[in-house]
């Protein structure tokens, strides 16, 4: 009897423990949304890292150097410092991430299942367009390490997976920065056209947005100001018909007393009117007489001095002008302290020449704010193109931002040629490509030119145009553009 009471207590603790796992599976983790989508165009990505604790024959052990907490920390650092070089990407703060899962921390297994359905509920949450999930594996028995980045679209639910090889030692932070670099590299590689087409319809969106809330504005104003003016008619309206009604309330008054007084004394009015307007008619006469010599002085005079002042604020505006051309034409050069030049040669010299090749530099192309996005990435594409054909050597982008940054320039796009020509000149640069990317109705048009530093002259141009919509062909494009810009057939 014992040993049957004994069964069944088992059995029914092995029910309830069942039941509970069961439950607790299926649950689905409640996922918050943020209060308001970012008003950016860039692309939008955030983290999630993983540390894999595995088992050995001393039982489960984890990172002994590096505790996952550090982990998260460093890429956070490493990657927003590598994306927000490029100017194309913003990354979600952690704070955020945690704020959208109420404090909940996810498994590995949690973000992958189900095709990463719950990474992008999260990401949807988070009003962002990419997930970055760093999964790191380490194991005791064969002492390697290994790293894995995988982005995840988060419209599309499209996967990209870089791993780098298990190695035989501990990674050094120089080789978890490389494994970086190439993961963004590959994923760039892989996904321009759609970073291009997102970046593009994000800035479209942002332009029509700010039109709509001008236009409903200005609709708001015109509303009200017909609203004033019905109320300023109507009000006008109910004072007109009061002044009419004591009008003739007052006319009928006086007109019967006037009929009584030329009854009374018609005849001595009239005697007295006739001779009273004979005076003043010759009074009148004379007044105006004085009045059209007196007018017609103080007009000469009038005259004479708005002339003299018209002289005198067309010279001082003939001077301002002078004074504006002569500023804006010594804005034109850029000059350089003792110091800059020393710190400018100290950059050019972390990239030496390399051997028959021709150093060249591609400036970011100029764009309006709701399009600097796709600007950015289609100028990198062409450094790429350029890459591809061996003859050059491209002058880094961070050399170029560090020089700007000891000019206080904003950023590296150049207005002025006489400005590309001495920045070129500065870096030791043999060629340099300008860009400009714009909309003319339907279409997208990117152009670019290169400038010659030993003759200073424009060598060659080229344009691409495309339909909106089908933005992905300016990229596919990029080759021919970059063989009509170094001019080869």
């Amino acid at each position: 009897m014992t040993n049957k009471s004994y069964v069944f207590k088992r059995y029914y603790l092995c029910l309830f423990l069942l039941s509970v796992f069961l439950l607790t599976s299926c649950a689905e983790i409640e996922v918050r949304t943020t209060q308001n989508p970012p008003m950016t165009p860039k692309i939008t990505v955030f983290i999630m890292t993983f540390s894999d604790y595995t088992r050995t024959t001393l039982g489960p052990r984890g990172w002994a150097w590096d505790s996952e907490e550090t982990f998260k920390e460093d890429t956070y650092k490493r990657t927003g410092e590598l994306l927000n070089t490029t100017g194309i990407y913003e990354i979600v703060p952690e704070k955020e991430v945690k704020a959208v899962l109420n404090g909940k921390t996810l498994s590995l297994y949690d973000v992958e299942k189900d095709h990463y359905a719950l990474t992008r509920r999260v990401g949807k949450a988070l009003y962002a367009d990419f997930a970055m999930i760093a999964d790191r594996k380490f194991s005791y028995n064969t002492i390697t390490s290994a790293y894995s980045y995988t982005f995840i679209n988060i419209e599309t639910g499209e996967k990209l997976q870089y791993s780098d090889y298990p190695k035989t030692s501990f990674n050094s932070k120089s080789d978890i920065e490389d494994i970086s670099k190439a993961s963004y590299r590959y994923f760039f590689d892989n996904a321009k056209g759609k970073l291009l087409s997102l970046a593009l319809r994000k800035g479209k969106f942002l332009g029509q947005k700010d039109t709509t809330e001008k236009d409903k504005a200005e609709r708001i104003a015109k509303l009200r100001e017909e609203r004033e003016r019905l109320e300023r008619e109507q009000a006008e309206q109910q004072r007109l018909e009061k002044e009419r009604a004591e009008q003739i309330r007052i006319a009928k008054l006086r007109e019967e007393r006037e009929r009584l007084e030329r009854e009374q004394a018609e005849q001595q009015r009239l005697e007295k009117e006739r001779a009273e307007q004979i005076r003043i008619a010759k009074l009148r006469e004379e007044r105006e007489r004085l009045e059209r010599e007196q007018a017609e002085q103080q007009r000469l005079e009038k005259e004479r001095a708005e002339q003299i002042r018209i002289a005198k604020l067309r010279e001082a505006q003939e001077k301002a002008e002078r004074e504006k051309q002569v500023r804006e034409e010594s804005k034109l050069t850029l000059t350089l302290t003792n110091v800059q030049k020393v710190k400018i040669k100290e950059i050019t010299e972390k990239q030496p020449d390399e051997t028959n090749k021709t150093r060249i530099i591609v400036y970011d192309f100029e764009a309006t704010e709701a399009y600097k996005v796709a600007a950015l990435i289609l100028a990198d594409a062409l450094r790429e193109e350029l890459l591809k054909f061996g003859k050059f050597q491209l002058i880094n982008r961070e050399n170029l931002l560090q020089v700007l940054n000891e000019l206080k320039l904003q950023d590296a796009v150049l207005m002025d040629d006489k400005q590309v020509l001495q920045m070129s000149g500065w870096l030791s640069a043999k060629n340099a490509i300008t860009g400009k990317l714009s909309t003319l109705g339907q279409s997208v048009v990117l152009q670019a030119k290169r400038f010659n530093m030993v003759t200073m002259e424009t060598e060659s141009i080229g344009s691409s145009k495309c339909i909106a919509g089908n933005e992905e062909k300016l990229l596919s494009d990029m080759p021919e553009l970059a063989k009509k810009l170094i001019n080869l057939p």
